[in-house]
């Protein structure tokens, strides 16, 4: 074991305990956004119903994740000497559950986007599809649609509300998610380095000895697989919400002033809205951040592994000088003797 894998373990044990304070400290100074953005939700459910929409999953989902919200503020009391067994297994478990509450909020907030854009096609699209693209060489005039401003109206007070609940939950996980992604960040690339340094000094010292490479290699993958959950599940969400703008102006009949009025204002709300998910306003949670996340592993793999060999060539040219400056003074003290 190098320096590197010392203070990898030392971050794995200890650096568990740090996100996990952070994460209860987070949960209970921000309860009142999440509160919040549960009621703006609810609001949004029961409107749906009116449209005909059957949410019945709905409160089994929501009892199931108030469950874990409830867990979260917690705390198990552990005596001193079984602390060090049991820390990085509680506190993991317990990242893993504010990763899960999360998860499962944005995926509620994606679906009814998705929702609202099945709404928005049905109503006020000329078919099922919903946004053909306009046929230039027609000439004749097009048929101005009966739309129902009402329902439009009714649409963009969802979208907004669906939008303040993403910034109050965006809000609510800001920190925790910013830890998170820092901790998977260091627990990838230094399992994954630990993984190489095995490899290759089996491979030097024609070892066969791989118990410890397995579970590192689970590891690593179980930390790539992380950031990119996180990644991909607040990217779709955004990209649902982006979908609402496309088809309003990509719709390609016309409608009466009114209407028309309306649609252009939902699509100017969605432009002034900028829904996105954000660590802390540190940087995007998209798959941009996944990218970065991989470039800068990359990078930092690199320069570790240059080093490490580098050090290894040392230490292999410091014990050859050892061996041959003791050969030689051997051989000076014998023929001194014989002498």
């Amino acid at each position: 074991m190098n320096a590197v894998t010392g203070i990898a373990d030392l971050v794995q044990t200890y650096g568990t305990t740090v996100v996990v304070m952070f994460i209860f400290g987070s949960n209970y100074v921000r309860k009142e956004c999440i509160i919040e953005a549960l009621n703006e939700i609810h609001i949004v459910d029961n409107k749906l119903v009116e449209f005909g929409f059957v949410l019945l999953f709905v409160a089994t989902v929501m009892a199931c994740v108030e469950y874990l919200d409830c867990y979260l503020f917690i705390s198990a009391v552990m005596s001193s000497n079984t602390f060090c067994n049991l820390i990085c297994v509680l506190a993991i478990t317990i990242i893993v559950l504010e990763e899960i509450q999360f998860f499962t909020y944005i995926l509620l907030l994606k679906h009814r986007f998705k929702l609202l854009n099945s709404l928005l096609i049905n109503k006020f699209a000329q078919n099922k599809k919903g946004y053909e693209k306009i046929n230039c060489f027609k000439i004749h005039p097009m048929t101005i649609q009966n739309g129902d401003k009402g329902t439009i109206v009714k649409l963009r007070s969802l979208h907004l509300r669906l939008c303040f609940a993403g910034k109050l939950l965006n809000e609510y996980f800001s920190i925790q998610i910013l830890l998170v992604i820092g901790f998977a960040f260091v627990g990838f690339t230094t399992n994954a380095y630990y993984s190489f340094d095995v490899i290759s000094d089996n491979f030097i010292n024609n070892n066969s000895s791989f118990d410890d490479l397995p579970t590192t290699i689970i590891w690593t993958f179980a930390k790539f697989a992380e950031l990119l959950s996180i990644s991909v599940i607040c990217a779709i969400t955004k990209n649902e919400v982006n979908q609402t703008g496309e088809i309003l102006y990509q719709l390609k009949q016309r409608f009466k002033k009114t209407v028309a009025t309306q649609i252009h204002l939902f699509g100017k709300q969605i432009m002034h809205c900028d829904f996105k998910f954000t660590a802390f306003d540190f940087f995007n949670i998209d798959m941009t951040l996944f990218y970065g996340v991989i470039g800068s592993a990359a990078t930092y793999l690199t320069v570790l592994i240059q080093f490490e060999i580098a050090a290894k060539r040392s230490n292999k040219n410091d014990s050859l000088h050892y061996a041959v400056t003791g050969r030689n003074n051997g051989a000076l003290i014998s023929y001194s003797m014989d002498q």
